[in-house]
């Protein structure tokens, strides 16, 4: 009896750990070297490792080692093993009844490398090498190694599988000899800028672009073969990348004959190792220009400068300070508002003055836009066409979205991704709002080294508000420091979606502000929707 109800909890624990791991693989795009980043840097990433479950399944070794020296303990053991594994399975019918499960997005890849999991789980159950007991705790400790085995197995076909998208897809852009490629890379602002140059040139032109955030190499690829053809002018293009020769593989399918390099900053420095290898990365595309391209550059970023310093072709700056440099191109925003419903900036190029109003929240958001104001100015838009193309911009799904939650409490959805820079210019726009004000944020990942000093920035940026709410525990005392350093009364809290819910309606009237940042402050306004 003890080993059927022990087999029917364990299968509970398998259905519950497997889809754990390939949710993880698949949140870290399948990818080890940002999986061992999670697990190093981040306190969450530190609990897969060292959690109640993993001290409980060593703690049953040791019983069951001392259980060859006392009989009594021997006679508890599997009484102790169907305990733990009964345990488990209550907690996971739980999440279940919660709709907490932790689970991959399912595609054919990540249901296949589940099945397959189940699969070999259960080929090991069937030829046990220990005492039955003994072999469940061995089998959940391998749960996410065979996972991971899995992983590896699907990343040869999925490799093969891009090269030949590529392949097709190269071969189509070489036969499209009227169509453009615009190209955008940097450490941030990528998605936003690709978006205003699309939706700008489209006033005039027709223009494919890549989804959302879409910018690996088969996503590229996908969109080239299933949307780009022959009566396209411009295809506009976001490149991605965690480290180097990335950047470069797309290009070589793509051919870029404009370029825009955003932002480059200490992002992903986990995974890049340093900020040269960061610079190296992005002077890729550089290096594929087409030599009779255009080049634009972000100039408030001083990483953005250094790459534009080794570009031997045509290059134009942007950017939004007083600084100017009248033996290059330029363009510039200047007389910057900053409003509740949006901006009011005037563009200048040249001799010409734009007077414009973005409904994008956040000055930051003038940065994205002025390249697709450039590019609006030399492919021949007018001024009508590019000022009603600002007009119109939409934002990103998640990115600086206006809310109202129950109450009346003003909502910034800002949980799309979470970057340093993306914190302090939600924060800015945030002090526009002269009631209590709070800030929910996911601590931010893979600035390696930069970690701490950069949330230490955030705790000084943050620390005028009244609350600041942490999804995790991670750089914490950091923060701290910083709303220390600057006399800041934000009280910081740390809490997991209903008690930092609970708090926010609490604590929160109407007309407060809040602002959601990162990925997990997402599943809070979700809970508060």
């Amino acid at each position: 009896m003890i080993a059927f109800l022990t087999t029917i909890s364990f299968i509970f624990y398998c259905v519950s750990q497997t889809l754990f791991w390939v949710g993880l693989w698949q949140t870290k795009e399948y990818r080890l070297d940002r999986l061992l980043v999670h697990v190093r840097e981040t306190y969450q990433g530190r609990r897969v490792i060292f959690n109640y479950t993993s001290l409980s399944l060593i703690l049953l070794i040791v019983l069951y080692i001392l259980g060859s020296f006392n009989d009594s303990i021997a006679g508890m053991f599997s009484a102790l093993v169907l305990l733990f594994f009964a345990a488990e399975a209550l907690l996971f019918v739980y999440a279940i009844s919660q709709h907490r499960v932790k689970r991959p997005l399912f595609t054919v890849k990540s249901l296949a490398i589940v099945l397959l999991t189940f699969l070999g789980i259960g080929v090991l159950y069937e030829f046990p090498l220990t005492v039955m007991s003994l072999w469940f705790i061995a089998l959940a400790y391998l749960i996410p190694f065979v996972v991971a085995l899995f992983v590896f197995f699907f990343s040869f076909p999925t490799e093969i599988y891009t090269d030949i998208l590529m392949q097709k897809a190269k071969k189509k852009m070489q036969s499209l000899n009227n169509t453009q490629v615009i190209a955008v890379s940097g450490s941030y602002g990528k998605s936003s800028t690709k978006e205003a140059v699309a939706h700008i040139l489209s006033q005039k032109y027709r223009v494919v672009k890549t989804k959302l955030s879409n910018n690996t190499p088969i996503a590229i690829a996908k969109t080239i073969l299933k949307e780009v053809d022959s009566s396209t002018d411009y295809f506009i293009v976001e490149m991605g990348a965690y480290k180097k020769g990335e950047i470069a593989q797309i290009c070589l399918m793509v051919s870029p004959d404009i370029s825009i390099t955003t932002s480059v900053s200490d992002q992903h420095l986990s995974l890049y190792g340093t900020i040269d290898d960061v610079i190296a990365s992005e002077m890729e595309l550089i290096y594929a220009m087409n030599k009779k391209g255009i080049s634009l550059f972000n100039k408030n970023s001083l990483l953005t400068q250094k790459i534009a310093d080794g570009t031997k072709h045509e290059k134009v700056f942007y950017h939004t300070t007083s600084s100017s440099n009248k033996s290059s191109k330029e363009i510039i925003g200047l007389d910057i508002s900053n409003r509740k419903n949006g901006v009011t900036f005037s563009a200048k190029y040249r001799d010409k003055f734009i007077h414009l109003f973005s409904p994008l929240l956040g000055v930051h958001t003038v940065e994205n836009i002025l390249p697709a104001i450039f590019l609006g100015i030399h492919f021949g838009l007018s001024d009508n066409e590019i000022i009603h193309g600002v007009k119109t911009l939409e934002p990103l799904p998640k990115t600086m979205v206006p809310k109202m939650l129950p109450g009346g409490i003003i909502a910034v959805d800002d949980t799309f991704n979470a970057s340093p820079e993306s914190v302090i210019s939600a924060a800015q726009y945030l002090k526009l709002y002269k009631r209590k004000k709070a800030f929910v944020l996911t601590p931010l990942i893979e600035l390696g080294k930069m970690g701490k000093e950069r949330h230490k920035q955030i705790g000084e940026e943050l620390s005028s508000f009244d609350y600041i709410f942490l999804t995790n525990k991670n750089f914490v005392n950091e923060i701290k420091e910083g709303i220390t350093s600057h006399h800041g009364k934000a009280v910081v809290e740390v809490g997991g979606v209903r008690q930092i819910s609970q708090k926010i309606t609490k604590i929160l009237q109407k007309d407060d502000a809040v602002v959601f940042e990162g990925k997990e402050a997402g599943f809070v306004l979700k809970h508060l929707l």
